[in-house]
């Protein structure tokens, strides 16, 4: 089976049912925040239990709560401000 192939059958699943976990998890990746949040928790997910339930979740059901999101949004900044905790900005126009 070539891509294409592959391809068609996977949209044809999607039109044909949708309200499967694939349609679902398909309409939350058309979201380039939500898409995000969800790359930055499955980078997470190793080390931390929240990430990796949250990433379980949405492999479950193909998609999160909006108070997920929100809880993923602030656990990924917080994780951003430990690792790197000083912005050094510099202004060229000076």
């Amino acid at each position: 089976m070539n891509i294409d192939t592959a391809m068609f059958m996977r949209q044809e699943k999607i039109r044909r049912f949708p309200n499967s976990v694939l349609a679902k998890q398909d309409r939350f990746f058309k979201d380039a925040e939500k898409r995000a949040i969800l790359f930055g928790l499955q980078e997470e997910k190793h080390w931390s239990s929240f990430a990796a339930s949250v990433c379980s979740q949405f492999d479950r059901f193909g998609s999160i709560s909006e108070g997920q999101l929100f809880a993923a949004k602030n656990f990924l900044a917080d994780l951003e401000k430990k690792r790197f905790p000083l912005k050094i900005t510099v202004d060229l126009d000076q």
